[in-house]
């Protein structure tokens, strides 16, 4: 057998023989392919539970935040037919508001005998508006909510495919729903191209709605699954299959790989490897070792002549040294930056340390005059006729409004430096009101205000607070009541326990707070316009304190108004300083009457 012949025969049984381990190779690809559909089937079905669960988390928190509300329980069992007020703008304020902030389109409330009581719709701009008036709902229906609590379940509508979570309406001292329905919560939103959009994201998989009807048995292709998840109704009825199809990533990479063991049988010479090798260098690896080597070393230069040709390397060679152009530009913007902040801290501390100053040399001269003035009222130097005791007085109030504006500053002062420090200790809730109470009864004739101080029924334990700050507050809230509410006002004063909560509260017939205000009421420097006509001089800072002294002791704020009828402002504490209060309605029902303690006040400046 001639030379030449072998040679053949030899690269014939080469070729063979890496063919043969190529179609082996395949074959346990293709195998390795089926697991890998089968495992990716199992694990997107379970996933996509989950993410249906997570993609519905918000929507969730409306049915159950809302089933145990007081406010919901009083709703429900109004007259369906006449709503009263206070009823019908609980559900303006807080279910109208709450569609789009949770992510529904539409609300019911029903009562206990199955009447609809309100319903609340909600349609995003450019958008078709909600045509669903009602859901189906039965007495079985209401049975099964009575029994499981929670019902969360779809139905078919004439604008597609709605999800539906309904829950028993109880006090919001049983959020575990203890206790018999007071009525019924049922909210709904169609699964438009946002859902669907949503989940794709989630899932990372392709999802669409297919009818109850279709086909939705589990498939496979070459390198992707489809799955089918059922939508039911309350009573386990099919509605409609979620289809999500999953393209297997690892199928191309097997596929890939295929390729490449294909492309081996046609390298057999050393030759041509040789050459491939050697051209792979010249042109692929050595400009990219040169861009690695410049990116590396932040030596864009290096690359200046790959820069100029006209090849793809060359235009990621300049791509790279313009980046290196914006990195020093943002560099040097960055330290232009550094240098402006620093300037401003500088004048900011300046402006602190200018209010601190200031505020400390004015509160010893005032302190005095107030330690004076008390004197003279309380007879030290001797009697006074009634005129001279009047205009004492009067001077006696400026000077404690003006002693607390003083501390206002100071501790917005504090604030900025981060030296705000509440120092707990025992306090007397009780006796600190009527001590604030009492202060302001001294300046009032002038206004004819009725302040009514109601004693709490019950006696209030010490509590853990900074009694200096929390004073400040009270005093803050009174004096603005009794500021803002014109001459022969009422201005009502309540403390009261609730649980292991102390409520403090003042109610006033005064100028109310604007609608267009109230989102920055507590913010710092904020006044009214209301507030600015009546007071230019106000400095906006009063309530600010208020509401960091009370979230600095776990409590939360009370505020609601009504512009031109009146306004509610107070706080709740924890009588346990180390726990925090619950979330309040900023609509909060009136306390009953107690003891009550009542004088004739007046003041002159408002501490806002």
């Amino acid at each position: 057998m001639k030379l030449q012949t072998r040679f053949i025969l030899l690269l014939l049984f080469i070729f063979l023989s890496v063919s043969g381990l190529v179609v082996l190779q395949r074959y346990f690809d293709v195998q390795r392919s089926q697991s890998l559909l089968t495992s990716e089937l199992k694990s997107k079905k379970t996933l996509l539970g989950q993410d249906l669960a997570s993609e519905g988390k918000t929507f969730e928190a409306l049915q159950t935040d809302y089933s145990f509300w007081d406010s919901m329980v009083s709703l429900a069992k109004d007259n369906p037919k006449n709503l009263n007020t206070t009823n019908l703008e609980f559900a303006h304020q807080n279910i109208d508001t709450a569609l789009p902030t949770f992510g529904a389109d539409i609300a019911w409330v029903y009562n206990t005998n199955g009447e609809l009581v309100y319903s609340a719709k909600y349609t995003p701009e450019k958008q078709t508006p909600i045509a669903i008036n009602t859901v189906p709902v039965s007495k079985p229906y209401f049975l099964s909510l009575d029994k499981n609590k929670y019902l969360h379940y779809y139905v078919q509508t004439t604008q597609g495919t709605m999800e539906i979570r309904s829950a028993t309406l109880v006090p919001g001292n049983d959020p575990n729903h203890n206790d018999s329905a007071s009525g019924y919560w049922i909210i709904g939103r169609l699964l438009g191209t946002d859902f669907i959009a949503s989940i794709d994201d989630l899932t990372q998989s392709k999802n669409v709605l297919i009818d109850a009807a279709a086909a939705h048995a589990d498939s496979r292709t070459t390198d992707s699954v489809t799955f089918s998840a059922p939508l039911q109704d309350w009573d386990g009825k099919t509605v409609q299959y979620l289809s999500s199809t999953t393209k297997v990533t690892s199928i191309d990479d097997l596929n890939s790989l295929y390729k490449k063991e294909l492309m081996v049988v046609g390298i057999l010479g050393l030759g041509l490897v040789i050459i491939i090798s050697f051209t792979l260098w010249l042109i692929i690896l050595k400009p990219l070792k040169m861009i690695t080597d410049s990116v590396r070393n932040q030596d864009p230069r290096s690359i200046d002549k790959m820069a100029t040709t006209k090849t793809q390397f060359g235009d990621l060679a300049a791509t790279i040294q313009g980046f290196f152009e914006q990195k020093e530009e943002l560099e040097k913007i960055s330290k232009d930056m550094e240098t402006v902040n620093k300037e401003l801290q500088e004048k900011d501390s300046v402006k602190d340390d200018f209010i601190s100053m200031l505020s400390h040399q004015l509160g010893t001269p005032l302190s005095a005059m107030e330690g004076f003035l008390t004197l003279i009222v309380q007879g030290f130097y001797g009697e006074a006729n009634e005129k001279i005791m009047s205009a004492v007085q009067k001077t006696l109030t400026r000077t404690k409004n003006m002693k607390a504006l003083v501390f206002d500053l100071l501790n917005v002062s504090r604030m900025n430096a981060g030296q705000f420090v509440i120092e707990a200790s025992e306090v007397n809730m009780n006796s600190l009101v009527k001590d604030q109470v009492d202060e302001l009864s001294v300046a009032a004739n002038e206004k004819n205000i009725t302040l009514t101080y109601h004693e709490p029924e019950t006696q209030i334990p010490m509590m853990q607070l900074d009694e200096a700050k929390t004073r400040q507050a009270v005093l803050n809230l009174v004096n603005n009541a009794i500021f803002y509410t014109p001459k022969d006002g009422v201005v009502d004063v309540f403390l009261s326990q609730a649980n292991d909560e102390v409520e403090f509260k003042v109610i006033d017939t005064g100028i109310g707070v604007p609608e267009n205000a109230k989102d920055k009421l507590f913010t710092k420097f904020f006044r009214a316009d209301n507030a600015k006509e009546q007071s230019p001089n106000g400095t906006g800072i009063g309530l600010y304190l208020v509401k960091r002294v009370v979230n600095d002791q776990n409590g939360r704020t009370i505020f609601s108004s009504e512009a031109g009828k009146g306004s509610i402002f107070g706080f709740r504490l924890p009588i346990n300083a180390n726990k925090k209060t619950d979330e309040l309605s900023s609509e909060e029902k009136k306390p009953e009457a107690a003891t009550k303690v009542s004088v004739q006040v007046k003041t002159d400046e408002p501490v806002e």
